[in-house]
């Protein structure tokens, strides 16, 4: 009786043993993709770079490495009837992750010019700015507008985006931020996609536009003039439509609709054209404006 007992234990133990290593085979070490998006893909990044196009409700993804140096990919799902959180931990073989690479990396560091700057976000809270000059598997050299050269192993990097700008010379020059509008009229740049921005015209004439693509944007607001209800406050919304067909040469056109109280309707249909680069260009635009009572037939 007490062998059997001793028996039982040893497999009790024996299977603890190898429960405990098949889920440390399983979880694994977080691997960082690429340090352009950092240790997890989210929503933004997976439609940037057309990742996991089949998979419905994504919400992020990270990725593992497993004591046999095999991979694998962690995918949180949101249910879209009851909202439940799903996840699922699926095998991904080298030749994968490397195609996911390309996505992410080919982009950036094929398509940008030599110019072009980055911030690197480090674990230890530091943020650096400069070149990439060079990179390997394990690091990444960077030169900063100082010409300081700095070499960061990629296991201290959280993320690394470039800079909306360049450098010329020993000087960085970052995008202008209204390239898409003057003191008051457009220019013939759209608003990229994601971009916006918040105007306030005489203090009384707020507005805010979005870039919902990168050919379409529109721009809304109302006055808050003191003394007026919000029926007798001037309503305004701009639709623009337009594309940037080279470096030097952007094209828009689109309406301002403005309505006060609910008897008059004015606005103005524009074209507007940019030519020259975002730091010296001229602008020109032709309008036709309109206005309307109600008791106009």
């Amino acid at each position: 009786m007490r062998s059997k007992i001793i028996v039982f234990f040893c497999i009790y133990f024996l299977c603890l043993v190898f429960s405990s290593s098949y889920s440390q085979d399983t979880t694994g070490e977080l691997y960082i993709l690429s340090d352009i998006v950092g240790e997890e893909i989210d929503m933004l990044e997976r439609q940037k770079y057309t990742l996991f196009p089949n998979i419905q409700g994504f919400q992020y993804a990270r990725f593992y490495t497993l004591p046999d140096s095999s991979y694998i990919v962690e995918l949180v799902t949101k249910d879209a009837t009851d909202g439940t959180i799903n996840t699922k931990r699926l095998p991904r073989s080298e030749e994968m992750i490397m195609n996911y690479k390309r996505k992410i990396e080919g982009e950036i560091f094929q398509a940008t010019p030599a110019d072009t700057l980055y911030t690197v976000k480090l674990r230890d809270g530091n943020t650096l700015q400069g070149r990439i000059i060079q990179r390997d598997e394990e690091s990444i050299s960077i030169r900063t507008p100082a010409g300081l050269e700095i070499r960061a192993p990629r296991k201290s990097i959280i993320s690394m985006k470039p800079l909306r700008g360049k450098m010329v010379g020993d000087q960085y020059f970052r995008v202008d931020p209204n390239y898409s509008r003057l003191l008051f009229a457009p220019t013939g740049r759209p608003l990229q996609k994601g971009d916006g921005y918040f105007s306030d015209y005489y203090v009384f004439f707020p507005g805010v536009a979005y870039g919902f693509t990168d050919y379409f944007s529109l721009m809304a607001g109302f006055s808050v003039i003191p003394g007026l209800s919000i029926s007798e406050q001037l309503k305004y919304f701009a639709p623009r439509i337009g594309k940037q067909f080279s470096d030097n040469f952007a094209l828009s056109a689109g309406a301002l609709y403005m309505s006060l109280i609910e008897e008059v309707a004015a606005g103005v249909a524009f074209g507007v054209a940019t030519f020259g680069q975002p730091d010296k260009s001229f602008t020109v635009g032709l309008g036709y404006g309109y206005a309307k009572e109600e008791d106009e037939d």
